[in-house]
């Protein structure tokens, strides 16, 4: 996997008096640094608070993805032929999931 190049950090849910939510990292100092606003006026605030816990974890989804995918590539047998690997839907998901992982990462940019 290539080197992160989004704002590393454990990214939380932050929101100052009635200040729409923002996503900031969590680096345990008081001057946060913001990393998007989940607002929009024509938005539901319901529909905000949603859009702003996924983008909050989107960081630990990617890992928890990454980890999927190095350990379900232990099954996969190293020797199976392209046309294995074709009809393997295992395999199939797992480059699915690598190319997902790429572009999140900006590797194909």
């Amino acid at each position: 996997m290539s080197e992160t190049k989004f704002t590393p950090g454990k990214w939380k849910i932050s929101q100052y008096d009635e200040s729409p939510e923002m996503i900031v990292v969590d680096n345990g100092k008081e001057v946060e640094t913001v990393i998007a606003f989940a607002y929009d006026r024509h938005v539901p605030k319901e529909e905000q608070a949603a859009n702003a816990r996924l983008i909050a974890k989107a960081p630990e989804l990617l890992e928890a993805l990454e980890t999927a995918v190095k350990d379900l590539c232990n099954y996969c047998p190293a020797d199976m032929t392209k046309k294995e690997k074709r009809n393997c839907r295992l395999c199939t998901r797992i480059d699915q999931w690598k190319k997902l992982i790429a572009k999140a990462r900006g590797d194909n940019e």
